[in-house]
This record gives structure tokens, C-alpha cells and sequence, in this order.
């Protein structure tokens, strides 16, 4: 976590605004903090605000028009250090409690049958298309848009015989996902959710993973699941050091399945299997099989392995 961003990207933004609310704090900070913002952090932000207020008046009646600006940047640097480190104090004690949940991992599964009986979780391959050159398709495609407003039926036909070429298919380890959070892993254990529903044992399994090899965390409060933001996505890359070219290529890449700037967790899994990561962290992310509202750490992991049943 990088409490100084957050004072740089967050406060600096809403300087002007006065104080704000735990929702509207919540709503602005939560992609780029792993733990929900509490009553306790707003106090934090808004008291250190007041004070730079407070003080910035003084500068202006006793520093000349020449200096004030200089000396106001300063003050306001102060300022954010001494906010950043009230919060960072605080955050350090969330950390621990933090670490200790996500000790227990959960998955909710509407049939434990197959994994009693072998004893462990199976690794399961599935296949998903992509695009080899998606530059060159988006020409051909506006070639072929051009050719159906003018009514070249031939050269719309011509043209969509170059797309197929540029499609590929692409076999992937499907992510075994799982949560810190027990009531969230049991709305996953409805057994109509089974091909065999009638026969079906509901279960929630707690397991420990080995989490020593690559692990990309992505700070998502207030995101779903089913549809995360690119931006946030994209944001965990690069913090983890992977250069933007290269997340903006992937997702190009598997712009089939990005729609609204979002993503499923699947494609997510998919460019994270690209980049050799071995684990997947989402925090703070809302998750339930029936789309609710409980914010969750949702844990991927590509080889079964790694995991060991309690």
C-alpha cells in the first residue's frame, strides 16, 4: 500500500472542496487502499486538512505576494506527510488484522464429492480466443464498415475473409478462486448449481495456499467481481513493474472480452497466467455467487498444488 499516492492522487484532487463525507471517501480512495476506509480514517484526512486550511490563511497575511506560493507548496507537503503518516500508523495495525483473516481461505462448491475422493483440487484447462494483430483487425474492420456504407458487398465479403487469420485460440489454466471470507464462499455451495443437483453435497472448504511464488494484488474496493475496471488493473500492474506497452498490448490482445472499460475475472486470470503470476489477490472486491454486495479478498490460484485442504 502507498499511503503517499493516496494523499498525492486523492487529497490534492479534492483540496478545494472542503471536507468530505465516509462515502464519498470510501468512493475516491477505496481503489488505491487495501482495507475499507473507517470513521477513525476520515477524522485522520479531514483534521489534517483543517490544519493545512488554518495555516495557509496565516501564510497569506504574513508572507509577501512573491513568496507566498513557494511557500504554500511547502506547507502543503508538510502537510500530506504528516496525513500520510497519522494514516500509515493506523494502516499498519489493519495490516495485521488483515493478514490474519486472509490466513483462511475458503471455497464454496455445490458438490465436494470429486474433491473428497481424490483428495485435492484437479486442474482443469480451458481455451479462449484472441487476437494476433489487433492493429490490423481494427483496419480490416473499418475497411469492411466503409465497404458496407457504400454497398460494396464483394469487397465486405473479401475483407471478413482476412479477419479469421487474426484469431486465434489459446488454452489457459482455469483459476481456482477463493475467499476470506466464510459467508461469501457459502452462497457458492447452492447445489442446483451441480450437474447433479439431486445427489449433490454442498460444502466449504478451508485450505492453505502457498502463496511463495508471484503474486499480483490489486486493491479493488468497491469493484465486482464479475467485471473489474481496466484502470485498476491496469494501476496493480505497473505499481508491480510491468510496463504499460505491455498490459496495454494484453489487452488489446483479449479486447473481445473487455467491454466498458471492464473485465471478467477469467481474461483477468488469463493475462496474469502471461505474465507468470501464481496467485491473484483481489481486495476488497464485491463477490457472492448472486452478485451481492459484501467486500471480499478473492484469492486466485493456477496450480492446484499449491493448495492444501484442511
Amino acid at each position: 500500500m502507498n499511503i503517499v499516492n493516496i494523499i498525492n492522487e486523492v487529497i490534492t484532487e479534492m483540496l478545494a472542496y472542503g471536507e468530505i463525507t465516509l462515502d464519498e471517501a470510501q468512493r475516491y480512495y477505496g481503489s488505491l487502499v487495501p482495507w475499507v476506509l473507517t470513521k477513525e480514517d476520515l477524522m485522520i484526512i479531514n483534521s489534517g486538512r483543517r490544519r493545512y486550511f488554518e495555516d495557509r490563511d496565516k501564510l497569506f497575511a504574513t508572507t509577501y505576494k512573491d513568496k507566498q506560493e513557494d511557500a504554500i507548496s511547502a506547507l502543503w507537503d508538510r502537510h500530506k506527510q504528516l496525513i500520510a503518516d497519522a494514516l500509515w500508523k493506523r494502516a499498519q495495525s489493519i495490516n495485521e488484522i488483515i493478514d490474519e483473516e486472509i490466513k483462511n481461505w475458503y471455497h464454496g462448491t455445490p458438490d465436494v464429492r470429486d474433491i473428497r475422493q481424490t483428495g485435492a483440487f484437479t486442474p482443469r484447462t480451458a481455451t479462449t480466443t484472441y487476437l494476433t494483430d489487433p492493429q490490423k483487425y481494427d483496419e480490416i474492420q473499418a475497411e469492411m464498415s466503409k465497404a458496407r456504407s457504400e454497398g460494396n458487398d464483394n469487397l465486405y465479403h473479401e475483407l471478413s475473409h482476412q479477419l479469421s487469420p487474426l484469431v486465434k485460440e489459446l488454452t489457459y489454466k482455469k483459476p481456482i478462486y477463493f475467499t476470506g471470507n466464510r459467508g461469501v464462499a457459502r452462497t457458492y455451495t447452492d447445489p442446483h448449481r451441480s450437474g447433479d443437483y439431486q445427489n449433490a453435497e454442498p460444502s466449504i472448504l478451508n485450505v492453505k495456499i502457498d502463496d511463495s511464488g508471484k503474486v499480483l494484488t490489486i486493491p479493488a474496493f468497491g469493484e465486482s467481481f464479475r467485471g473489474i475496471n481496466t484502470d485498476v488493473v491496469k494501476t496493480a500492474l505497473m505499481k508491480d513493474g510491468v510496463q504499460e506497452p505491455v498490459i496495454d498490448n494484453y489487452f488489446n490482445i483479449f479486447k473481445f472480452w473487455i467491454h466498458n472499460n471492464r473485465m471478467p475475472s477469467e481474461t483477468l486470470g488469463i493475462i496474469a497466467q502471461l505474465l507468470h503470476y501464481d496467485v491473484v489477490d483481489i481486495l476488497g472486491v464485491k463477490d457472492s455467487y448472486h452478485v451481492g454486495s459484501t467486500n471480499a479478498t478473492v484469492r486466485m490460484v493456477f496450480d492446484p498444488q499449491r493448495i492444501k485442504i484442511n
